[in-house]
């Protein structure tokens, strides 16, 4: 049961072809706060540096930078990982490749052609843009407004 103040879980289906052979995918139409920003966040691991010098480097000394650490291959699949809902893409025997459980998902993706991997990615990524276009024509830039008490 979906609100105006939730999204409602719906995909839409593109047709993508690569190589002369057409296969299709299915994404979210929209992501939720939580699924933003678990992407958004996907790869970050911690932050160093912080906290541990309490005062200025000495002349001569070294000062202590701030480092963030990175999965870069977490956060490059991150995106895909939760857009991506089903697809058409099977094996020899005709066995479609497994996307769930979620924990195969990025197996199976990591199994992939790069080239049908950046299919997808280019799918999505205009998906995704598509979407900022919609929701920008009917609600416009959001606007603060003033409530007297």
């Amino acid at each position: 049961m979906g609100s105006i103040w939730t999204v409602t879980p719906e995909t839409d289906r593109y047709e993508l072809e690569l190589g002369g052979h057409a296969f299709w995918i299915e994404i979210k139409r929209d992501l939720t706060e939580g699924e933003l920003r678990r992407v958004q966040t996907a790869g970050f691991q911690r932050l160093t540096g912080l906290g541990e010098q309490t005062q200025p480097a000495r002349l001569g000394e070294p000062a202590r930078e701030m480092q963030v650490i990175v999965d870069w291959t977490q956060l490059s699949y991150a995106r895909t990982l939760a857009y991506l809902v089903d697809w058409s893409l099977s094996d020899d025997k005709g066995n479609k490749l497994p996307l769930e459980p979620a924990s195969r998902k990025r197996d199976t993706i990591e199994q992939l052609r790069p080239e049908v991997c950046k299919a997808i990615e280019e799918a999505i990524t205009a998906h995704v843009e598509r979407r900022e276009l919609e929701k920008k024509a009917t609600t416009g830039e959001p606007r603060p407004r003033a409530i007297s008490a």
